[in-house]
């Protein structure tokens, strides 16, 4: 939610349920990225093609796999940087989701604020830590993800549901 960055976007209540549900794409980047690296338009290339306007990307990286509780995983996933935000805005996403920790990296705010405020402060959804079954990687599918409902807050947990399109989906 925009108020998770900004004390006066609007948090939780004040977003209507159409912001959690939308067609999304699963781009398959676990080739691609690297523990602590950031994801860019160079590594965004090629995938986000895939994207139509008003899609969710979801960033499939791999990382939901590592989940644990350890300095790797807590420290160390790959992150959208504030670069590869604004290219996907520059493709008409609703929304960003990822199977990691979080949407910003880990060390400091230069690392963890600029997708955040990109994407945040242009009215979109950011789903964090996905658990991305493997068949859905690649695919277009309808993704919802509707927060628990915490009056004045900026995040909350989600139920993230996905199914198939259809052919003309």
């Amino acid at each position: 939610m925009p108020y998770h960055f900004d004390d006066d976007g609007p948090s939780i209540e004040r977003m209507p349920l159409t912001a959690f549900a939308a067609p999304a794409v699963l781009l398959d980047l676990r080739e691609r990225v690297q523990a602590g690296q950031p994801i860019g338009p160079g590594t965004l290339n090629g995938a986000i093609e895939a994207l139509q306007r008003g899609d969710i990307a979801v960033l499939v990286t791999g990382w939901g796999s590592k989940r644990a509780v350890s300095e790797e995983y807590l420290k160390r996933w790959p992150y959208l940087d504030g670069e590869g935000a604004k290219l996907m805005l520059e493709h008409g996403i609703s929304g960003v989701g990822i199977d990691a920790l979080s949407i910003g990296g880990w060390g400091g705010p230069e690392k963890g604020e600029p997708s955040h405020v990109a994407l945040l402060g242009a009215g979109k959804v950011i789903v964090e830590e996905l658990n991305i079954p493997d068949e859905l990687v690649g695919q277009r599918c309808f993704l919802t993800a509707f927060p628990v409902l915490l009056e004045g807050c900026g995040g909350a947990w989600a139920r993230a549901v996905a199914w198939e399109l259809d052919q003309t989906g």
